[in-house]
């Protein structure tokens, strides 16, 4: 496979430090020692991508020993609340672009759901044919937990404000006459800054990249 103008630095990367150490040396401490979980299949798509190698973070994360997962489809994976509309794109998207980007819902053994997000890509050999799919997986439950206890946090403000901007010594006559003579109760100042400083920070928090768009979609 000739090699991309665009690939030449880390060809020449990849030399160098290949003659530190093997490639598979490099590759079992990368793959073993990653934070994400990793799993490795074939590129058999009538057979659902049978799994050939996952990390211990991938094993931790479902469950399974690497034994018990070997051999089977990462399919064993999914159940009743599984996204379906994104793994039935996964296939024609792999075929197609070498590359795929999701998330759903995984089940692991003990039958527990936890949302994930995960990317695939093509692994291809010399003459540039795939024969592999590695994908690199993150466990979403605590950012899951996280858009949750803000989205909880968030009304609690919305509800703390709208008692404040009713009470009589905010809005009373008497906090009006202050205001007719260009004063405002420091407190009220204070509170009314205060809360609507934490309003935006948690809709901030809401709005960000916690999750993509297609991630979003999966979890709600």
């Amino acid at each position: 496979m000739p090699i991309q103008q665009d690939n030449i630095e880390e060809t020449l990367f990849f030399s160098q430090l290949l003659k530190q150490t093997s490639a598979i040396e490099l590759l079992k401490q990368v793959l073993m020692h990653s934070h994400h979980a990793v799993v490795v299949t074939d590129a058999d798509r009538e057979n659902g991508y049978r799994i050939v190698y996952a990390n211990k973070k991938f094993c931790t994360h479902t469950g399974y020993e690497l034994a018990e997962l070997v051999g089977n489809s990462p399919a064993i994976l999914q159940g009743p609340k599984s996204n379906k509309s994104v793994i039935a794109k996964l296939s024609d998207a792999l075929e197609r672009n070498g590359f795929f980007y999701g998330s759903s819902i995984n089940y692991r053994k003990d039958g527990s759901m936890y949302p994930v997000e995960w990317n695939i890509s093509a692994i291809r050999n010399e003459q540039g044919e795939v024969t592999h799919y590695i994908s690199m997986q993150k466990d979403l439950t605590n950012l899951r937990r996280l858009a949750e206890q803000i989205q909880e946090s968030t009304e609690v403000f919305k509800k703390f404000y709208f008692k404040i901007s009713h009470n009589q010594a905010f809005v009373g006559p008497e906090a009006r006459r202050q205001r007719d003579r260009g004063k405002i109760a420091p407190e009220a100042i204070e509170l009314f800054d205060e809360t609507l400083e934490e309003l935006k920070k948690n809709e901030k928090l809401l709005n960000g990249n916690l999750r993509s768009e297609a991630a979003n979609d999966s979890i709600r």
